[in-house]
């Protein structure tokens, strides 16, 4: 019997053993339950953080991208959980060392492409972390308490985070100048490391809209001087620096807060079953015009704004309609998360683009990763303005990148805060 029913869950995955031991071994004390599903085993535990108790499932996944994604599949769809994390290690590029931790943006799949006679030409697909998840690490990373998990000694490197995207493929990477690792160069030059697992867990995440995904890795070896000799001593250290800032990101979530729309309940599935939408219940001052009580609405219905103060709204829900069902998202975060769209269109362009911009790339993805952090640490728009026009003079001579930038400052309304 699982010993923490309703209690919010949580996944850290990963790949390999001595990942999966890496994350079992920095939770001395806990008794672990383990539980067999199909063969996949995960073991189970309670985790008290600063904002309340989650239920960590911790499993292996397994290699490359498309075991992951089976096994992360079986695992949603099995603990139903609000939060995964993918840890394990991963080859460093750019300005990474031994012993980082990269806690990915986004994951880009560079193995997508298309084969024709002309040759081959990439297409290289991108999926984000989740965005709360993201907020968390960058928080973890400036506090820096993450580091007293780890126990270094006093001649020990304090390992540094990098918030920047991953690449993942099917190939391990063992040089910086194989033709994998020119591909990454050039449509995914600002991937701070390469790895194998990532885009899958984030693609079988992006399936379940009620689980927030991020992946987390150590940086292992940084792909020349990979050895299996290094690799085992660096290894196990990257590892364990990877779980170690993975259970300080789960230590910062609120296990009180309410799902992600789009999770349900046995009952709310039987609702849908007859064609009753069902709201979650909120328990809110009246006064202040929220909802208070559950609420099943039925038939055709467009809901906008339910009180001055909502928090939510309803678009489209019927047995015909076509729209969404927001719950507990204000405004604001909405916002956010287009803006952050917006960016994440302007960084595919940049790469489609590479080769017009040529020795700018570098300079404009920097600008870009510095307007997308201050976007993300909501700073006043007038900043973010300020930064895109100077953007604007880069990207000038290359009409798609031009056109892009001039859309987002639109979209943050000439600066004003």
């Amino acid at each position: 019997m699982d010993p923490s029913p309703g209690m919010p869950t949580s996944v850290i995955a990963a790949p390999m053993g001595l990942e999966h031991d890496a994350v079992i071994d920095l939770l001395p004390g806990h008794e672990f339950r383990e539980q067999s599903v199909n063969g996949t085993l995960f073991q189970i535990t309670e985790v008290a953080g600063e904002h309340g108790t989650w239920r960590l499932v911790v499993t292996m996944t397994g290699r490359q991208n498309e075991m992951t994604a089976a096994a992360i599949e079986r695992t949603v769809a099995t603990f139903a959980p609000r939060t995964l994390i993918l840890v394990g290690v991963a080859g460093g590029r750019r300005t990474s060392e031994v012993g980082d931790v990269i806690a990915a943006t986004e994951v880009y799949g560079y193995e997508i492409g298309l084969e024709s006679d002309d040759g081959y030409f990439p297409r290289a697909s991108t999926l984000r972390s989740a965005h709360a998840l993201v907020q968390q690490a960058h928080q973890v990373s400036r506090e820096g308490t993450w580091l007293g998990r780890l126990r270094l000694g006093a001649g020990d490197r304090i390992p540094n985070v990098h918030l920047r995207p991953l690449a993942a493929g099917s190939k391990v990477v063992a040089s910086n100048s194989s033709p994998i690792a020119k591909l990454i160069d050039r449509h995914c030059g600002d991937a701070q490391g390469i790895e194998m697992e990532g885009f899958g867990a984030l693609a079988a995440a992006w399936m379940n809209q009620s689980v927030e995904a991020m992946v987390i890795r150590g940086v292992s070896d940084l792909l020349a001087d990979k050895t299996k000799a290094k690799d085992r001593t660096d290894q196990p250290r990257a590892a364990r620096n990877a779980a170690a800032f993975a259970l300080a990101v789960l230590d910062r979530l609120e296990s009180s807060r309410a799902p992600r729309p789009g999770t349900e309940t046995s009952q709310q599935k039987n609702d849908h079953s007859s064609g009753v939408q069902t709201m979650p219940k909120r328990n809110s001052d009246d006064t202040h015009g929220n909802i208070s009580g559950g609420i099943h609405i039925a038939g055709n219905v467009n809901t906008t704004a339910m009180g001055p103060h909502a928090r939510g709204f309803a678009v489209a829900v019927g047995e015909h309609a076509r729209g969404v069902m927001y719950s507990g998202v204000d405004a604001d975060q909405r916002r956010l998360e287009q803006a952050l769209e917006l960016i994440a269109d302007l960084r595919e362009a940049l790469e489609e683009e590479r080769d017009a911009v040529g020795d700018l790339h570098e300079e404009i993805a920097e600008s870009v990763d510095e307007i997308e952090d201050d976007i993300e640490n909501r700073e006043p728009d007038a900043q973010v303005h300020g930064k895109l026009q100077l953007l604007e003079g880069l990207v000038k001579p290359f009409t798609a990148l031009a056109d892009l930038v001039a859309k987002i400052i639109a979209f943050f309304g000439g600066g004003e805060s």
